[in-house]
C-alpha cells in the first residue's frame, strides 16, 4: 500500500514540477550540503560531489526568486524562536575542496550569502587521500584493474563504460567498508602499482591553511569541524570519536583562530550515525551537528539539534528534486512518511 501511495504521490508532484512549495511538509528551511563547486570539467564517477559554477549560481538565483533568505547556522537556531514566515536556506560545504575558495566564495560572496565549510583537517595538512578521485582516473585509462591484499588477488573489468561505473561502485564499497586502522595498507595495496604518491592531486584539489584563514576572516564565512580523517564515526569507539573531533577543533583554532560550534558528520548517513555519536558531540558542547540525511528544518528540529537533516545538492538534482526537497515530500517519502527525521 506504502509503495503505491508513493508513487502516486511522486506522479502527482511531477506534473506540477513538485510544487507547491509551501507545502504543510516544508518545515521553517532547509540546510544544503555541498561538496564542491567546479568550472572545470565535471568527473565522470564522481559527479555526485560536484556542481558547475552555473549551476550552483542558478540555483541560488531560483531560490532568492521564491523567497528563500540566507542565513548562518547562528541565525536558523534563532529561529526557532522566531515567527519569521520567511523560508530560509543555509549553504553549507564538506570536506574543504580549493573550490570552495576559488569558485564559489566570490559567488556567495557577489550575492552577501553566508556559508559554511566544514573542513576535515587532513586536508588543509595534506596527509588525506583523495583516494576516489585516484581509482576514477584509473578507471578511466585502464580496461583492467589488479591488486591483492591480504593474500587475495582481486580483478576488476574495465573494458566497458558499463563495467567501469560497475568496478568504481564495487571498489568504493570495499574501501568505504575498510575499519579505520586498516584504510591505509587497503589503499596502498589497490594503487601501489598505478601512482608514485597516494597524496597526488592533494594540493591541487584541497584548501591550504591559507585559504582557509583567509575565509575565516570574512563575516560571511564559518569554518567548522569535520573531524581530522573523515572516518565514520558510528564505527569507532566513544575515545576514539571525541579525538576525531577535538584534535580538529584544537587544529583550526591555532590556523584560523576561529572556535568551532557546528560539526558535520563524516558520510552523515544512518550507517555512520547514531545516538550514541550524538551523545559524544553533545559532551564536546557543540551547537549543531548536521547529517546527510533528507529532511526540512521544523522548530522542533531544534530540540534534536545533533541531528539535524541536509539536503545534498549536486551536478545531476533537477529543479524537479529541488522542488520536492523545498516542499518536504522527498523527505516524508525517503523517510517512511516521517519528517524530521528519526534514528
Amino acid at each position: 500500500m506504502k509503495y503505491i501511495n508513493r508513487n502516486s504521490i511522486l506522479k502527482l508532484f511531477k506534473l506540477f514540477n513538485g510544487y507547491p512549495v509551501n507545502t504543510f511538509l516544508s518545515g521553517d528551511g532547509v540546510i544544503l550540503a555541498f561538496h564542491r563547486v567546479t568550472d572545470k570539467k565535471l568527473s565522470i564517477y564522481n559527479h555526485g560531489l560536484e556542481i558547475s559554477a552555473c549551476k550552483f549560481q542558478a540555483m541560488l538565483n531560483y531560490l532568492l526568486k521564491h523567497n528563500y533568505e540566507f542565513i548562518s547556522l547562528d541565525n536558523a537556531l534563532e529561529r526557532k524562536f522566531s515567527r519569521s514566515c520567511k523560508k530560509f536556506a543555509v549553504i553549507t560545504f564538506d570536506d574543504g575542496y580549493k573550490d570552495n575558495f576559488t569558485v564559489a566564495y566570490p559567488i556567495l560572496k557577489k550575492y552577501k550569502i553566508p556559508f559554511t565549510v566544514y573542513v576535515t583537517t587532513k586536508f588543509p595538512d595534506r596527509t588525506a587521500i583523495l583516494w576516489w578521485y585516484l581509482l576514477e582516473e584509473i578507471i578511466i585509462k585502464k580496461v583492467e584493474i589488479k591488486f591483492t591484499y591480504l593474500d587475495v588477488d582481486y580483478s576488476f573489468n574495465c573494458a566497458t563504460e558499463q563495467k567501469k561505473e560497475m568496478t568504481f561502485n564495487a571498489i568504493r564499497k570495499f574501501i568505504i567498508d575498510t575499519q579505520p586502522n586498516a584504510i591505509k595498507e587497503k589503499l596502498t595495496a589497490i594503487f601501489r602499482y598505478y601512482f608514485d604518491s597516494l597524496y597526488q592531486g592533494i594540493k591541487d584539489l584541497t584548501l591550504s591553511w591559507k585559504d582557509i584563514s583567509i575565509l575565516a576572516q570574512d563575516p560571511l564565512v564559518s569554518i567548522e569541524n569535520h573531524t581530522v580523517n573523515h572516518f565514520s564515526l558510528a564505527h569507532l569507539q566513544a575515545q576514539d570519536v571525541r579525538c576525531e573531533i577535538e584534535e580538529a577543533k584544537t587544529l583550526i583554532l591555532k590556523k584560523t583562530g576561529s572556535i568551532t560550534k557546528h560539526l558535520a558528520y563524516p558520510f552523515g548517513s544512518r550507517n555512520e550515525v547514531n545516538q550514541a555519536t550524538a551523545e559524544a558531540v553533545s559532551e564536546l558542547g557543540y551547537s549543531t551537528a548536521v547529517t546527510t540525511m533528507p529532511g526540512n528544518i521544523f522548530k522542533e528540529c531544534f530540540n534534536n539539534r545533533l541531528l539535524l537533516p541536509r539536503y545534498t545538492i549536486c551536478e545531476k538534482t533537477s529543479k524537479y528534486e529541488l522542488n520536492m526537497m523545498l516542499n518536504g515530500i522527498y523527505a516524508f517519502l525517503r523517510n517512511g512518511y516521517k519528517n524530521p527525521i528519526t534514528l
